[in-house]
């Protein structure tokens, strides 16, 4: 496992070989996978008193260092490597010049990722990249960088609890409980967490295909953790003194696998774009 000591991880010899076995896997697993990629898998236990750390990836299909990353991403929520760190992923599609237009992109990935963008003071976006907790971003091929960065993200402890309860969950359509909870330390009067949005992504697993042009035309593709709906479900004026109960409503299409489906709940500092809170239901 990666375990932090002193500031630092240290990386078990085992799970290197996972790593690269998984990148491996992964592209037979696609290969073997095209169409709809429709499949199961296996997921290590979550650990409750893991810090949960928001792993977002801005992926395309346009890309051919983005199939790796994609990768990264699957094995790192299906093993959760890092000690003392519960990883939660969220794959926002866009797209980029290229002659193949990613079938799952959204502007509202699109949006989210030039948000980033002026928040890191960058000049342009660009993929695949790794945005841990809000707080930092790297190239999302580079897994050392990103389990540093996670490693890093866990040793900080979320001011806000997130709770989801589900309050309808079945045919096309969703509605859930959602509670936000300071926990913690106090906040300093310093450094307190600001106005914040409580935002829902359903994600979807086991996507994929076969571009016919751009820099995978004719390779097969698999995506876990696709962006499939973005949902504004509240607002924080700054930390609550009593708990806030939200419903965050949304459809869900009949083209979406529903066993594949996961409500990812977080909280987002307007200014920052720190992740003060993060959990996530399955809707299986």
């Amino acid at each position: 496992m990666f375990e932090r000591r002193s500031g630092m991880i240290r990386v078990a010899p085992v799970l290197v070989a996972i790593l690269a076995l998984a990148l491996t896997a992964g592209a037979a697993r696609a290969a073997a996978a095209q169409g709809s990629a429709h499949h199961t898998r296996v997921h290590a236990p979550i650990d409750p008193t893991a810090v949960p750390v928001l792993l977002e990836l801005f992926s395309t299909e346009s890309c051919n260092k983005c199939p790796p990353a994609d990768s990264v991403l699957s094995l790192l929520v299906d093993t959760q490597p890092v000690d003392g760190a519960r990883i939660i992923a969220i794959e926002p599609h866009v797209n980029i010049e290229s002659p193949w237009t990613d079938p799952f992109a959204m502007p509202a990935c699109q949006a989210r990722q030039d948000a980033y963008t002026a928040s890191f003071h960058r000049n342009s976006s660009y993929t695949p990249q790794a945005v841990v907790d809000g707080s930092v971003e790297l190239p999302g091929y580079n897994k050392m960088r990103v389990l540093h960065m996670i490693s890093h993200a866990a040793d900080q402890p979320k001011p806000y609890a997130v709770m989801i309860e589900p309050l309808e969950a079945g045919g096309d359509s969703l509605a859930l409980n959602i509670t936000v909870k300071s926990q913690g330390p106090a906040p300093t009067a310093a450094n307190p967490p600001g106005p914040a949005d409580i935002l829902v992504v359903i994600t979807e697993d086991g996507l994929g295909g076969t571009p016919t042009s751009g820099e995978n035309a004719g390779r097969p593709l698999h995506h876990d953790h696709v962006a499939r709906a973005f949902i504004t479900a509240g607002h924080l004026d700054g930390p609550p003194a009593s708990p806030v109960r939200v419903t965050a409503r949304t459809a869900l299409s009949p083209a979406w696998h529903r066993d594949q489906l996961t409500a990812v709940v977080f909280v987002q500092d307007t200014t920052s774009r720190h992740i003060l809170g993060v959990n996530a239901y399955d809707l299986k």
